[in-house]
């Protein structure tokens, strides 16, 4: 009677989450598309993205393989999984590149989330009673969030972080509890009978790759974490093989070689802060070259006594090197910009927060921090119990009882996850709150899980010693199970108004939720103000759809990259907006003609195959101006002749037109 109540209530719970999401999902997406006034652009970064994509779609069309394959190739500070699956599916859709079509993608990710955590939530728990629990307690946690059903609306990479994130974790779990197993095997006698599954492997590599093809970061963020859990884990394993490699690998003649590449590090360092105008590019190529011959070097040694390293290295440690560390790292290191990048990206600072930790439990994430601070203090007492309950078991001896709570998949999965946080919070500067978004519907799973895990802790570990009556037991397994089921209340709504005018709750009111929920949050990344991009949209109209031109943005930062001093840079206003002109210009011509942003670095464009310049500043009377479009002219051997002028009625924006020419005195 009691499992098929069990059942019973698994199946309603199961049903009523589906179907909350399943509407919440939809009222989101009716939403965005009939009520967000700014469907023609995305984001500042999204916009960049699409761009490059559409650069790389028009490449293709006309037949310039090599040019449209090369952004696969460099990628240098985006990775290009997006671009390859935005090419897929604008090639598939009949009408082609648009920005709704983009943010569709992103929404298919989060829509696939919400699966993903009910069969992350069972294969954690091998029930399907509180996994229906946590599957609700963690799905509404992330729809009901401030910002995170913003970022399912988008073109940004947020929800396909949350989704790979999510999936890398779960194999990663079953990596850790696979080893387990494997350990119980030998000690019963019957490893040689344990099947070895290679789908693990494969799953991590899949999953965790498309993480790090997602954003750089993200990856990167995961490979730490682990290497710092292994460190916790077991630290006499790491340091047996630092001792091994130090004494077998690095000794002798071979001692030079760190030598050597620290003190190249230390002179390049030192010639950096003496000397001014040191090229800090130069310092990041520097590390590049040092870190990529010792990586070599190293992997060199690991795969000549790869027999040795097997019985240092557990199956964890060598599944996790080879499936996650070993591509990531020679993918970094096969293109100098990518560690440029990657270095200069960790230092950026912008002020939107002090700590992470202080945004997350104010009202930035939720309308209230009342269930995160709950399921966090409950997320402590649980692991705090488990390690009592071992040491209940060991009779008082904590190290083994330290190591035996470190070895379960769950606080692996638990240990993981809170590692990535405290490196954004402790090691990087960018402290936007979108950082850390990814991490999030995995920290609800498993916090929600932890809830759950309590009551099982206190009859498994035999905590209570029989002494504690069974009526309060009993409570103990009701009041856990209820946690993630109450505490997801106050970021309903509806129910939150109800509550507020003192009316009374019922099944309709609890699910009755849609139209509060557009209401009580911002679901449009662009604003709702459609006036804001209308100076784009007006000058967007002024260009031909059948010309090819060479876009000069001056809103974009064009001092650093032309090495110009002698003119402001175009910020205020514009600078918002430089993105959006470089997307909206490119739909523009996208079937007919073409738009490149002219780059000084690249110089992938050549001003003769093109037929005017589209010059983008503020003022229109600027002969400095005049005089930087006859320079590069002269550099492409052409001629710039003013042929049009278009001044936005707001007189913040001019957008000039310059014919190209061959020049006068050219030889026929």
């Amino acid at each position: 009677m009691k499992n098929r109540l069990k059942i019973i209530f698994a199946i309603v719970l199961l049903l009523f989450t589906g179907i909350q999401i399943q509407n919440l999902l939809a009222t989101s997406w009716q939403f965005y598309i009939n009520s967000c006034p700014n469907k023609d652009v995305l984001t500042w970064d999204a916009n960049l993205r699409l761009s490059t994509v559409l650069d790389q779609y028009q490449d293709f069309r006309d037949h310039h393989f090599g040019r449209a394959i090369l952004p696969f190739i460099d990628s240098p500070t985006w990775p290009t999984l997006r671009h390859a699956i935005a090419l897929i599916v604008f090639s598939l859709s009949p009408d082609g590149p648009g920005p709704v079509l983009d943010v569709a993608i992103g929404f298919v990710f989060y829509t696939l989330l919400f699966p993903s955590l009910l069969i992350v939530a069972f294969e954690i728990t091998r029930d399907w009673f509180r996994a229906s629990i946590i599957w609700f307690g963690a799905s509404m946690l992330v729809l009901h969030a401030r910002e995170i059903p913003a970022y399912g609306l988008s073109s940004m990479l947020e929800s396909q972080g949350m989704f790979f994130l999510l999936w890398s974790m779960y194999f990663l779990f079953k990596l850790y509890e696979q080893q387990q197993l494997r350990r119980t095997a030998k000690e019963s006698g019957i490893a040689a009978y344990f099947p070895r599954r290679r789908r693990i492997w494969f799953g991590l590599f899949i999953s965790a790759l498309c993480l790090f093809f997602t954003k750089y970061p993200y990856g990167i963020m995961l490979i730490l974490a682990v290497v710092s859990y292994e460190i916790i884990r077991s630290p006499r394993r790491v340091y047996d093989l630092l001792t091994l490699i130090i004494t077998r690998h690095y000794s002798g003649n071979r001692i030079y070689v760190p030598i050597v590449a620290a003190g190249l590090l230390a002179i390049v360092f030192i010639l950096n802060y003496l000397i001014a105008d040191f090229s800090r590019k130069f310092v990041k190529y520097s590390i590049w070259f040092v870190v990529t011959i010792l990586f070599i070097d190293l992997n060199v040694y690991f795969y000549k006594y790869r027999v040795e390293l097997r019985q240092i290295m557990d199956t964890v440690r060598r599944h996790f090197y080879t499936a996650v560390i070993l591509p990531a790292a020679v993918w970094m290191l096969i293109h100098p910009d990518r560690v440029s990048s990657t270095i200069g990206t960790q230092q950026h600072e912008q002020q939107a927060s002090l700590s992470f930790f202080n945004r997350l439990f104010s009202e930035d994430v939720f309308a209230h921090a009342t269930p995160i601070i709950l399921l966090t203090l409950l997320a402590g007492l649980a692991v705090l119990m488990m390690w009592f309950g071992f040491y209940r078991q060991s009779n008082g001896n904590l190290r083994y009882s330290f190591q035996k709570t470190l070895t379960k998949p769950e606080t692996a999965f638990t240990f993981i996850l809170i590692f990535q946080f405290l490196i954004l919070e402790l090691l990087t500067a960018n402290k936007q709150l979108r950082h850390i978004y990814h991490l999030l519907p995995a920290i609800f799973l498993i916090l929600s899980a932890w809830c759950l895990y309590i009551p099982r802790l206190i009859r498994v570990r035999n905590l209570s010693s029989g002494n504690w009556p069974r009526y309060l037991e009993k409570a103990l397994y009701a009041i856990f199970y209820a946690v993630p089921l109450t505490a997801v209340i106050f970021l309903v709504p509806t129910l939150k108004s109800k509550i507020e005018e003192g009316r009374p709750l019922d099944l309709v009111s609890i699910s009755s939720t849609y139209p509060y929920y557009t209401i009580s949050r911002s679901l449009c990344m662009t604003e709702m103000d459609q006036s804001l991009y209308q100076p784009v949209r007006e000058l967007a109209e002024k260009i031909s759809p059948r010309k090819r031109y060479i876009l000069v943005n001056a809103f974009h930062d064009k001092k650093e990259a032309y090495g110009i001093t002698d003119f402001p840079i175009d910020r205020p206003n514009g600078y918002m907006l430089a993105s959006d002109f470089d997307l909206l210009f490119r739909f523009r011509t996208l079937h007919l003609g073409a738009v490149r942003n002219e780059s000084e670095d690249q110089r992938k464009y050549n001003w003769k195959n093109f037929d005017s310049v589209l010059l983008l500043t503020r003022r229109c009377r600027d002969a400095r101006w005049d005089r930087f479009i006859n320079e590069r002219a002269s550099e492409y051997g052409v001629e710039a002749l003013l042929h049009a002028t278009f001044s936005h009625i707001s007189g913040e924006y001019c957008l000039r037109e310059y014919v190209i020419l061959p020049p006068i005195n050219a030889e026929e």
